[in-house]
């Protein structure tokens, strides 16, 4: 009825266009009636917006930090590509999850006897609220993809917790053009980036540079050419590290120094946002440097895990921030007006332009952590008071592996220090940690410490 309601009133201005254009509504009705369960929800709810106005004063409203645990329902299965689902999940009851694009969620999935916890960052856009998309590939040996694409299906509830991560264009400064680079299924939270921005009618000049296996790995392909062709300085790029079909007409090659300076001449103006798997992120990071562009204004987050021995096996699922020293610190610029749009972008006047503002991200606090000498390594003990277990000579070993093998459960996900999943109360001693993300003001005030990146110096008591 909406949709219809809409053709009638922009017959005039859509003649040549007006299929593609309620196509766009038809989707954004979809997503602003979709409930998940059988009451309506108040509309007043569906889209947080900022009144006009100019376009550089004015900073994106940003969803609260504070970490949720939601109920939520499967509402539909898609195919992507031959390894790769979409799964869209809406909250149950009046649960809602509010977050920036780019950001990720943590699943408990019931595999077996036990819940297993994995992060997966959000495809879809919060411009198309009640519901929220995860695309997930399925990666030999994974347990918790492979449990996902055989098991997930429509009508089935999990819970979720989140959301995480600070890897999003809407809460970092950036200049006026961005470069979104990715890699495989790290495809994910850069095209969560590109609807949002899409939706919301955002005037920043975009390239989207994305290498695939072969063509039937393009994750998103159709899509990423219907937002081209409804948005005049959106430029998405494919490339080939295996292209066999002899109708390909995309580039081929993995990225470069050498391919980034042809496809983006001007990519040294812009704010790169990277995400892929660790190898493909140290190769574009590397070209990036050698092409000398201003790391200031890079900005990557890794689906590969944790480097060294003590990486986790399990799927490369959970994102893992690698923001560059000056995190945050992009070339001020100013947001340019926007070009003259076809008739049929009158469509996207229903959301309001955003206005955008570079404040400076805060300095990080001082880490709390501290390396370890001789002495420390010796007498470094763990006491977990809750169970009343000890573990000594273990400067080496996180608490959360300490504590796994000591049969004792603390539940966690990343295994990063990224998510928060595994945050414990430390009672005394002194730990170090690699990455401490996953903790906020409040928590490290709390005494707050994050179990699968801290390792003891001293003797500690956890509360577990």
């Amino acid at each position: 009825m909406t949709a219809r309601a809409s053709g009638g009133l922009l017959a005039h201005a859509l003649r040549r266009e007006q299929k593609d254009a309620l196509l766009v509504f038809a989707a954004l009705a979809e997503a602003f009636l979709l409930v998940s369960d059988d009451r309506v929800r108040p509309a007043a709810h569906a889209l947080v917006a900022v009144p006009p106005g100019p376009a550089e004063t004015v900073s994106p409203a940003r969803p609260r930090s504070a970490k949720k645990r939601l109920q939520i329902r499967c509402v539909q299965v898609v195919d992507e590509t031959v390894d790769v689902k979409t799964f869209r999940l809406a909250a149950l009851g009046e649960g809602r999850l509010d977050y920036l694009p780019g950001q990720f969620v943590t699943l408990e999935l019931p595999i077996g006897e036990e819940t297993v916890r994995r992060s997966y960052t959000i495809a879809s856009s919060p411009s198309r609220p009640n519901v929220i998309e995860i695309t997930v590939k399925r990666v030999p040996g994974g347990r918790a993809s492979g449990w996902l694409h055989d098991n997930l299906k429509v009508g089935d509830q999990l819970s979720i917790s989140g959301p995480h991560g600070t890897f999003s264009c809407q809460s970092t400064p950036t200049s006026e053009k961005l470069l979104f680079i990715s890699g495989g299924s790290g495809i994910t939270p850069v095209m969560s980036m590109s609807r949002h921005l899409h939706d919301i009618a955002d005037p920043r000049d975009i390239v989207f540079l994305y290498s695939a296996r072969t063509e039937r790995d393009l994750i998103f392909r159709d899509e990423l050419g219907f937002l081209a062709a409804r948005h005049p300085r959106f430029r998405p790029i494919f490339t080939l590290t295996h292209a066999g079909s002899p109708n390909w007409t995309g580039l081929t090659g993995r990225i470069s120094a050498r391919l980034i300076e042809d496809a983006v001449p001007d990519f040294r103006e812009r704010t790169v946002f990277l995400c892929g798997p660790t190898p493909f992120m140290d190769t574009v990071k590397g070209a990036l440097t050698d092409a000398e562009f201003p790391m200031a204004n890079f900005h990557a987050e890794s689906f590969g895990g944790p480097r060294g021995p003590k990486a986790s096996p399990a799927d490369p699922a959970a994102p893992v921030e690698t923001i560059g020293a000056d995190s945050g610190s992009g070339r001020d610029g100013n947001t340019p007006a926007p070009e003259r749009r076809s008739p049929s972008s009158a469509l996207l006047g229903i959301l309001p332009r955003p206005r955008l503002v570079l404040v400076p991200t805060p300095p990080k606090p001082e880490p709390t952590s501290v390396e370890p000498g001789p002495a420390d390594t010796a007498k470094a003990a763990i006491v977990f008071s809750a169970s009343g277990k000890e573990a000594t000579g273990c400067a080496s070993d996180t608490i959360l592996e300490t504590a796994e093998g000591l049969g004792l459960a603390i539940p966690s996900a990343c295994r990063v220090g990224v998510c928060g999943t595994c945050k414990t109360r430390k009672v005394s001693g002194t730990v170090r940690m690699d990455c401490e993300d996953g903790l906020d003001a409040g928590d490290r005030a709390s005494g707050f410490i994050l179990a699968c990146t801290a390792r003891p110096v001293d003797r500690v008591t956890i509360e577990a």
